[in-house]
């Protein structure tokens, strides 16, 4: 009789873990994705159900600033501080940004800052490692409450509004005690696939100017700048924006009218006052935004006068 019941304990226990569908659920609790299925463990013949944690790297609140200067006639200096706020729970360990151009004179922080970029994706960035050898270290990243500066790149490009992307330094690794079925490995990837394991902000990045170059496309990408500058707040205020806009919105009623010389003369005001707005209702990159690229368009309409 007892091993009649031991038999129909095996069998519903089999049947038990037959019914288990690999899964992969999010907890709010923690933050976490659990991962549960049924699998073997060491040298064992008989299936358990194995839970295994994975830690996605966006438990942070980061922050970026931009700066972009002319350094000569066709060459931008782009400097980046990042910031990884008070109510972070992980370090930040790895800031990468959208690039449309090609970079040179590459700067880090310091030599624990490595750059790397991407074969799949137009982006580039910097990954901490302060591990020999690129093992991990407690201290990889940038603690909560603290910033780093130094990021820097040289480019032709324009500035423009591109994306930058931050992971923090996980604390549980991603490891499984055998072959994970396959169903694990596709609810897995739409978290893990760059860039859904990261943080997106905005922020300025180069962009290689349009070819061929239309001046009245170019102003409505002005307009754009101006509409997600004020959304971003890199402008402030309400009135500044729609004064930049209404600016731009002339010079392309000038540009479609064949009138150049008086799209430049508009043009000149908006360079004027972008340095008297500067640091006051413009941000350094709502700045880098609207003056350069329309210094770069009043040089286009200059030479078709």
């Amino acid at each position: 009789m007892k091993m009649i019941l031991f038999n129909i304990f095996f069998l519903y226990t089999n049947l038990l873990f037959a019914q288990v569908e690999p899964t992969v659920t999010f907890d709010p609790a923690t933050g976490n994705y659990i991962i549960e299925y049924e699998g073997y463990v060491g040298d064992s013949q008989e299936p358990v159900l194995i839970h295994v944690i994975f830690e996605p790297s966006t438990k942070i609140e980061p922050l970026v600033g931009a700066v972009a200067v002319k350094i000569n006639n066709i060459n931008y200096k782009y400097e980046y501080t990042v910031t990884n706020s008070s109510s972070s729970i992980q370090r930040m360990q790895e800031f990468d940004l959208e690039i449309h151009s090609s970079i040179t004179d590459i700067s880090s922080p310091d030599e624990f800052w490595k750059s790397s970029s991407y074969t799949f994706v137009p982006v580039f960035g910097w990954y901490n490692s302060k591990g020999e050898a690129g093992l991990s270290h407690l201290f990889n990243g940038i603690a909560p409450d603290s910033s780093e500066s130094g990021f820097s790149f040289v480019s032709s490009g324009l500035p423009t509004i591109s994306n930058a992307y931050f992971s923090g330094k996980v604390t549980i690794y991603l490891t499984f005690p055998d072959e994970p079925p396959g169903e694990i490995d596709e609810l897995l990837k739409p978290l893990i696939k760059f860039p859904n394991n990261s943080v997106i902000k905005k922020t300025i990045g180069p962009k290689d100017p349009p070819i061929p170059f239309e001046a009245s496309s170019f102003l409505d990408t002005l307009i754009n700048y101006c509409t997600q500058s004020f959304a971003l707040n890199w402008i402030s205020d309400s009135l500044i924006s729609a004064k930049y806009t209404t600016y731009f919105q002339n010079a392309k009623s000038h540009v479609q009218q064949n009138n150049n010389t008086a799209a430049i003369a508009v043009l000149d005001s908006v360079l004027t006052d972008v340095e008297a707005d500067s640091g006051v209702t413009l941000s350094s990159e709502a700045y880098a935004l609207i003056k350069y690229n329309t210094e770069y368009l009043k040089e286009q309409l200059s030479q078709t006068k």
